[in-house]
């Protein structure tokens, strides 16, 4: 029995295979940032000196008093965060350098005994180049509300930038009151930012898009030992037939022991990967 046939099979096989199974997907569609919890934080007006209090969102309160008085944040990349406030569980899932930004909005979480006025306040830019934006007035309420406002046409926004990774670039969000109203005062849990992200398209950010298929990997080595087994289990005796009917001369005995044994061997490789799998 000529066996190269089956080899040359087995190995075209064995190749081929882990070429169109093993491809990884890669990572697609976006993600949200929502309450990265900051690093710093300044205020001016704040009562009981808690104004640390809103960097986290996590049911403790910053007490802003009252008319121009107010508390803000920056630095939104610590990975350290409360199960609090649902959704929290991307509260740490930063975007890589080359991410694309999908949209960012500031963000806060307030709530106060009375009707106290406040706004959102982005203070962002560098040296002389600092812009503020404003968001429309809001009214708090007696319940804990998260109130936010679209600032992704206020520039062009990078992951650098919101992860305040640019030199001597501010990148601040506040909450300021705008009312006296004597004792009464903003309960701040957070003030900070929510953020959409995803992966760049294409070659050059080596993730590519929805149903993309990413770098070329080979299975393990106890993954390819099971495909090999397999394939030789199916392919011997199928070959082992073939050639029996096929050829002409040759001892039956001695192709008979020979296909056995390869059988045998393939038998071997594919036990031994599904118990050291």
């Amino acid at each position: 029995m000529k066996l190269a046939p089956v080899c040359v099979l087995a190995l075209t096989m064995l190749f081929v295979f882990p070429c169109i199974a093993f491809v990884k997907a890669t990572p697609y569609g976006e993600f949200d940032v929502y309450a990265p919890t900051a690093y710093s934080h300044s205020s001016s007006g704040v009562l009981y000196g808690s104004d640390g209090e809103a960097m986290r969102l996590d049911g403790a309160y910053a007490y802003v008093g009252d008319f121009g008085s107010y508390v803000q944040t920056y630095h939104y990349t610590n990975p350290s965060y409360n199960n609090y406030w649902s959704p929290y569980s991307n509260r740490s899932a930063f975007p890589p350098d080359n991410a694309t930004i999908v949209s960012v909005s500031m963000l806060c979480v307030v709530r106060s005994q009375v009707a106290k006025p406040f706004t959102l306040t982005l203070i962002y830019g560098m040296g002389s180049n600092i812009f503020v934006l404003n968001s429309p007035m809001y009214y708090a309420t007696t319940t804990d509300t998260a109130y936010s406002y679209n600032i992704t046409t206020g520039t062009s926004w990078n992951a650098s930038e919101l992860k305040s990774a640019v030199p001597n670039k501010e990148f601040k969000v506040r909450v300021m009151s705008w009312a006296n109203t004597g004792s009464f005062v903003l309960y701040v849990d957070y003030v900070g930012i929510s953020y959409i992200w995803k992966y760049p398209a294409g070659p050059a950010g080596d993730t590519g898009g929805e149903g993309s298929l990413g770098h070329f990997t080979t299975p393990d080595v106890i993954g390819l030992m099971g495909i090999t087994g397999f394939i030789g289990m199916i392919g011997v005796p199928a070959a082992s037939i073939w050639f029996f009917r096929h050829d002409g001369g040759g001892s039956k005995i001695y192709a008979g022991v020979m296909a056995l044994a390869v059988f045998t061997v393939c038998f071997g490789l594919f036990y031994a990967s599904i118990n050291g799998g």
